[in-house]
Parts: C-alpha cells; sequence; structure tokens
C-alpha cells in the first residue's frame, strides 16, 4: 500500500501529533508500506530516508500536492494539522481515500 502523509508540520516535531503520526508511519514503512510525507520547510529538500521526506516552502502547496498525487497515485492519502485542506481536496478531485487525523493529545511517555 502507498501512503502519502501530508502536513505542515512534521519531524522535528513542535508538538504531540507529529510526534504520534512519525512513530506510524515509520512501523508502517518498516512493515512493508510505501510512505511518503509532504511537509512544510524554510528550505526545500528532499529527503530520501523512510518514510521519503519532501519539504516545500511554499505557503499554498496545492498545485504541487495535486500534481505530486497524479504522478505517484498513493492509495491513501493521510493528513494532520495546517495543510489538510490541500489533502482532502487533492483526495477528492483525484478519487484518493483520504484519513484526517484530528488530535489534542500530549505526546508522554506515561
Amino acid at each position: 500500500m502507498k501512503i502519502l502523509y501530508i502536513a505542515s508540520n512534521y519531524v522535528p516535531a513542535t508538538g504531540g501529533t507529529e510526534i504520534s503520526d512519525a512513530t506510524l508511519l515509520g512501523r508502517l514503512a518498516k512493515d512493508g508500506c510505501g510512505i511518503s510525507v509532504i511537509t512544510y520547510s524554510d528550505i526545500e529538500s528532499v529527503e530520501n530516508t523512510s518514510p521519503k521526506v519532501l519539504r516545500l516552502s511554499k505557503k499554498d502547496p496545492s498545485k504541487i500536492i495535486h500534481k505530486l498525487c497524479i504522478e505517484n497515485k498513493p492509495d491513501l492519502i493521510y493528513t494532520a494539522l495546517g495543510w489538510s485542506r490541500y489533502a482532502i481536496r487533492a483526495g477528492k478531485e483525484l478519487n484518493i481515500p483520504s484519513v484526517l487525523n484530528v488530535s489534542s493529545l500530549e505526546y508522554g511517555s506515561n
């Protein structure tokens, strides 16, 4: 299964959602899922890690997200945080199932 994670923040984490999602995505990658991440950064970069991370400096990444969905044909879009509206819109327009993670729990070891 190919999963595209789209979120305005990713690791290095600024909160619990990023940590939880990075943990989940890392586990799915180890289990054989093809995971790609699109996120925001001041400096654009591609990290060929597992999962692969594309960092964009665009405040409105909707056109790039749409293009990458067409090119990579993910089976699922998983999204959270500030770019969810772009992710959900792309999923709807391209008929790709989408999951929105809505959480406000603190990440901790308790």
